[in-house]
């Protein structure tokens, strides 16, 4: 089923992707960190000549993928050995990188799975962007306890119960942990043996308490349109298609700075971890 766009740019993510996929004509594509397959179940529908693999550390989403998102050309696993198919025409890796611990070798694992004439498409949110500020204040507000003092305020003035999202993206308790610039995620695409081809923004303003004030159709087109004319530093996620430029690439260890470390701890301590 295709999505209706929202505040994250979910449809236009798939168009972006979409339109990757019918020049590029690959015959195997690989969603690494495909949660419960939210963007891997969309696209086999929509391309049933491809060979579709999703894989997922997380047991619970793979498992939840395999019951719920169905197609005769895609296969979920736990790893990438499951598949028995050792190189891959496209990589998708949609909103993953800011989860893992080190992104270098992240990138440097995936530059390994793709053919000489194959591509990578990375989706991330902008580390300093509207979201992930907005985020930020949320993981402040949660942990002095006064989040939950505003949801009952809400609920009683509107009298309805607030309602969780039906519909998971991942299972698995997994906070964003890395926070990155512009400049710092394609310094590390160059790094690791990648050159950008194509970028484009996704959304201008996304996450906590945007989400409640944008709810009509029109609204939300505008937020994801109006990105394209904004600085990069403006947009709350970004969207890169990327090839192996011929070279191994380095791999060095990413560091996060002073408000990294802090916002990751914030986000860990809001999650239960620490």
């Amino acid at each position: 089923m295709w999505p209706c766009e929202d505040s994250y740019g979910t449809e236009k993510r798939l168009k972006f992707i979409c339109n990757i996929i019918r020049k590029a004509e690959p015959k195997t594509i690989l969603d690494v960190g495909c949660g419960v397959g939210k963007v891997t179940y969309p696209l086999a529908n929509l391309f049933p000549e491809i060979a579709f693999f999703g894989s997922d550390s997380d047991r619970d989403s793979i498992e939840y993928a395999r019951r719920h998102q169905v197609a005769q050309n895609l296969t979920f696993g736990h790893d990438y050995s499951e598949f028995g198919v050792e190189l891959y025409d496209m990589v998708i890796a949609s909103e993953v990188i800011e989860h893992v611990e080190s992104p270098a070798d992240f990138l440097a694992s995936l530059h390994q799975r793709i053919t000489n004439n194959g591509c990578l498409v990375l989706t991330l949110p902008n580390g300093y962007g509207p979201f992930e500020m907005a985020a930020l204040g949320e993981s402040i507000l949660k942990l002095i306890g006064v989040y939950e003092l505003l949801r009952l305020l809400k609920r009683s003035l509107s009298n309805k119960v607030l309602a969780a999202y039906p519909d998971p993206v991942t299972l698995a308790v997994s906070p964003h942990i890395n926070f990155f610039s512009y400049n710092e995620i394609t310094r590390l695409l160059t790094d690791t043996g990648f050159m950008i081809e194509r970028y484009a923004p996704r959304t201008f303003l996304c996450g906590f308490v945007f989400d409640q004030l944008m709810r009509s159709r029109w609204l939300l087109k505008l937020n994801a349109k109006i990105s394209d004319c904004l600085p990069t530093f403006a947009s709350s996620g970004w969207m890169f298609l990327a090839k192996p430029n011929g070279e191994q690439g380095r791999v060095g260890i990413y560091k996060r700075g002073p408000f990294g470390r802090v916002r990751r701890y914030l986000k860990e301590m809001q999650c239960g971890i620490r």
